[in-house]
């Protein structure tokens, strides 16, 4: 610092002395924007006379630079201290040394400077009051530090060093152009920039970063996107929410250069539900017949109908048949010839049998498929697995054959009706998908990824489908229950994708890395099915995928 004080005053001395020697020359003619006299009336402003330009680059070309140099600002104190950021413009007053506001702090620590940047720390604060942004006063959060360098046309400088940062970061088109910069030690008085630190964005939930709408573009430099886990247990409905580090909706220029960008877990998708009959109890029983005619034909609630009764016969006096007995009618829907034989000497007349058996549901068709992306609506998961249908209603009861009286008596012995058979059990509904885990989304976009990691971890597991019910029993001579309903199918696993885009896929440059974990398997099937294809699907675990 010493050094650099007495090189200063040398570099005044020389200028006083060369303002001397060109008095004469100068002393009624104005100077020029590069600080070198006009030629004056009558002189041929010959080269004995140093120009100012030359003698301010040569004394500034001897500062050290080195010993705090446009990095530091060098706004020297009056005990011969460099206080940083207090604006010496990169030595542009002498005209020796000029900061090339364009580079990043990865390139040229001189652009680590108020008249530069907005700065940002966790121990900031954000307010509108004139000095919050600067080094020695930082903003709270990147999303006010970015808004206070918009007004001011500068980028931002984000502090890695004093914690993360918990809330999520919004850039639409309000804040098109803006350059964030991270990675700065700001444990001194003079931040730092540092290679092995990043700034850390990571909300307790949801999407870290989302840009939107931009046209002009947005750079990121060494920061990190972290997306949170969903949680670890499915949700009571619905499918797994999926954790989503960045998304980039249409945009253009978007850049990421030693960026980090991470997803979470996905979460599991819920089971399906068990069904629920819409039934109690028993089916309806058989009528009793009226006297010598059969018992008419009965309805069933869940759909066909016990078996008519047949009509009896008659005997005269000497037991001969005058009059035949009838056999009872099978039950609907067709099935079983379950009708009892109607009376026929010597045979007694016979009883309806049971119904046939209702025909089981069918399971419905596992859940499977990539999931979609759009502007709208975001990353969409899967649909759930397929509902399985429930068990078909058992077949009514034959009606009873008629049987035989004689004539001299009242008529009586006809044949009741069949009881009606079991409604179907209920069906289980499908399983829901599995969220994923997808470190960048990229809809309708152009992104460069330069020197960056992108990480996925595990996708959800599909939920399990839903378990189907028993079928109702049978009524008294009716047929028996039907079947129960068939489960439902499971949901799709969810999936593991580094980077998730529809469009252009990002560009891929430096030495970038994706890395993907585990992705999920799909749910099983629900109690009653039994097809391979009812299990829901297995995620995807790919580095880069077009959706």
């Amino acid at each position: 610092m010493r050094m650099r004080a007495l090189l200063l005053a040398a570099a005044g001395s020389l200028l006083c002395i060369v303002a001397v020697a060109g008095m004469q020359a100068c002393e009624s003619t104005p100077c020029t924007a590069d600080r070198t006299c006009a030629q004056a009336p009558g002189t041929d402003g010959g080269d004995a006379d140093a120009t100012m330009a030359d003698v301010t680059t040569d004394a500034t070309d001897e500062i050290d630079v080195a010993d705090g140099g446009p990095g530091d600002s060098l706004g020297a104190t009056a005990d011969g201290d460099a206080d940083a950021g207090d604006g010496f413009d990169g030595f542009d007053g002498f005209d020796g040394f000029h900061c090339d506001s364009s580079k990043s702090p990865h390139d040229d620590s001189c652009v680590i400077d108020n008249q530069f940047g907005v700065f940002v720390s966790p121990n900031g604060a954000d307010s509108d009051a004139g000095n919050i942004g600067t080094m020695q006063a930082p903003a709270k959060t990147i999303a006010h530090g970015i808004d206070l360098a918009m007004g001011q046309s500068k980028r931002v400088y984000v502090c890695a060093s004093a914690g993360s940062y918990t809330d999520k970061l919004p850039v639409g088109s309000a804040r098109d152009g803006v350059s964030v910069y991270g990675g700065f030690d700001c444990s001194g008085a003079v931040w730092k920039y540092s290679a092995t630190q990043k700034a850390t964005v990571a909300p307790p939930s949801g999407v870290a970063l989302e840009v939107s709408g931009l046209t002009t573009g947005v750079i990121f430099e060494d920061i990190e996107f972290d997306a949170a886990s969903t949680p670890s247990s499915a949700p009571q409905t619905g499918p797994g929410a999926s954790s989503i580090a960045v998304v980039v909706n249409a945009s253009l220029k978007v850049i990421f250069r030693r960026v980090t960008i991470q997803a979470g877990n996905g979460q599991p998708g819920a089971p399906g539900s068990t069904g629920v009959n819409t039934w109690s109890g028993t089916a309806p029983g058989g009528n009793s017949a009226d006297g010598g005619m059969g018992a008419p034909t009965l309805p069933c609630p869940c759909g066909g109908s016990g078996g008519a009764g047949g009509d009896a016969g008659v005997l005269n006096s000497g037991g001969g048949v005058t009059a035949p007995a009838q056999a009872g009618s099978a039950g609907e829907p067709k099935g079983a010839a379950n009708g009892g034989a109607a009376a026929n000497p010597p045979n007694p007349c016979g009883d309806g049998t049971q119904g046939s058996r209702g025909t089981d549901g069918d399971g419905g068709v596992g859940s499977s498929g990539m999931g979609s992306l759009s502007a709208d609506a975001g990353w969409s998961n899967v649909s759930s697995g397929g509902n399985g249908s429930g068990g078909a209603f058992a077949q009514g009861g034959g009606g009873g054959g008629g049987g035989l009286y004689f004539q001299a008596d009242s008529p009586n012995r006809g044949g009741g009706s069949g009881g009606c058979g079991g409604c179907g059990g209920a069906f289980g509904s499908g399983g829901f998908a599995g969220g994923s885990s997808i470190a960048l989304v990229s809809v309708s976009s152009g992104i460069t990824v330069d020197a960056c990691t992108l990480s996925a971890r595990n996708g959800g597991s599909g939920g399990k489908g839903g378990d189907g019910l028993v079928g109702q029993a049978g009524g008294d001579g009716g047929g028996a229950g039907g079947a129960g309903g068939n489960g439902g199918t499971g949901g799709a696993g969810g999936h593991s994708i580094a980077i998730a885009y529809t469009g252009t896929a990002p560009s891929q440059a430096g030495t970038t890395t994706n890395v993907v974990t585990t992705s999920a398997s799909g749910g099983a099937p629900g109690a009653g099915v039994a097809a391979q294809n009812s299990k829901g699907a297995q995620g995807l675990n790919v580095a880069v995928k077009m959706l």
